[in-house]
């Protein structure tokens, strides 16, 4: 079954405080996918949906998802503490004190959120603590100043920004704008949709092209990881042979795999492409030795790949099955030379 995988939606889920299971279900439930959160799996297999989709629709979906579940709905802060009361969704900012019923407009997301509520104490992020906490800093700051005027004769502490009597004058720009702004710079990082959509027909000119200096700044510049970028890259490229996938594409596959992350997701992907353009499932084992070859994919990165069943495509495995006995065989043969000696 072909997934798309949410690979840090553990990061995610940190920075808007809500369970990780929130952001994978609610896309499920608006493009009408199968949607999981197992946190029993390793870090990059943890949430997927089912199918395949394209980033600038996810992104979409997590901006609205951010709107309805994240963003206060009377000062638009990403400050909401989830609590159910009464059966409702309830936003309690922690910024402006606001408390409403969040307007979530996916009916099966509102009853998974009711059956699954967050776990956390009702108060907890209410204001109390902070408003306690800033008292006890408060206090602790004039017994420190008391006791500096009291070391050095009961001199004044001045403030040095308004030494020549200058007026200071405090002023918000209150427009639309500058409050989307504002917005926008308190957003976490990894909540910030891409800055630049990537263009397809420019992308696959560059690929053509193998100008991966270009391609490193467009990827830079819609802050996409080369993991994302990768499956893009597959994607992008039109309809091609063995011999394109094998070599002609070499310098780009290279320059954008080289963690064994990136790697894998490598491998994923093209596994993901053969599988939609059946003419080269024969081509396999043959595109796989090119890829090993180059040092595109290591040795180890490529098992690790045929031993993850994410997003398998039963007619490329079987194919790849014979490389991948020789892989095993000669690493069989390397570590038997290496006890002999």
């Amino acid at each position: 079954m072909i997934r798309t995988v949410l690979v840090n939606i553990l990061d995610v889920a940190k920075d808007m405080q809500i369970p990780p299971s929130y952001p994978g279900n609610y896309m499920g439930y608006e493009i009408g996918a199968q949607a999981k959160f197992d946190s029993k799996k390793p870090e990059r297999q943890q949430a997927f949906l089912s199918g395949e989709h394209e980033l600038k629709d996810l992104s979409k979906i997590a901006q609205k998802f951010i709107n309805e579940v994240i963003l206060c709905p009377q000062c638009g802060l990403p400050e909401i503490t989830i609590e159910i009361a009464n059966k409702k969704i309830i936003g309690v900012c922690r910024a402006c004190g606001g408390r409403e019923e969040l307007k979530i407009t996916n009916e099966k997301f509102k009853r998974f959120v009711l059956n699954h509520p967050p776990k956390t104490l009702k108060g907890a992020f209410d204001g109390k603590q902070d408003v306690k906490k800033s008292e006890a800093k408060e206090k602790k700051t004039i017994t420190k100043e008391k006791k500096n005027k009291e070391a050095n004769g009961n001199s004044q502490i001045e403030d040095n920004s308004n030494q020549e009597g200058e007026e200071i004058v405090w002023f918000s720009d209150t427009s639309s704008e500058a409050a989307r702004k504002r917005r926008e710079e308190m957003l976490p990082e990894a909540l910030r949709g891409p800055k630049k959509t990537l263009d397809k027909e420019e992308i696959r000119k560059l690929i053509e092209e193998e100008n991966v200096e270009k391609l490193e700044e467009e990827k830079k510049s819609s802050e996409t990881s080369n993991v994302e970028f990768i499956q893009f890259l597959f994607k992008t490229i039109s309809k091609s042979s063995a011999k394109d996938l094998g070599t002609k594409y070499k310098k780009v596959f290279k320059h954008f795999s080289d963690t064994s992350e990136e790697q894998i997701a490598f491998l994923e992907a093209f596994e993901a492409y053969c599988g939609k353009n059946s003419s080269l499932i024969s081509e396999v084992p043959l595109i796989l030795k090119h890829h090993y070859d180059e040092d595109i994919a290591s040795e180890e990165n490529i098992l690790a790949w045929f031993k993850n069943e994410s997003g398998q495509v039963k007619a490329v495995r079987e194919h790849a099955t014979p490389f991948i006995k020789w892989l095993e065989e000669a690493e069989e043969e390397s570590d038997s030379d290496e006890d002999d000696e």
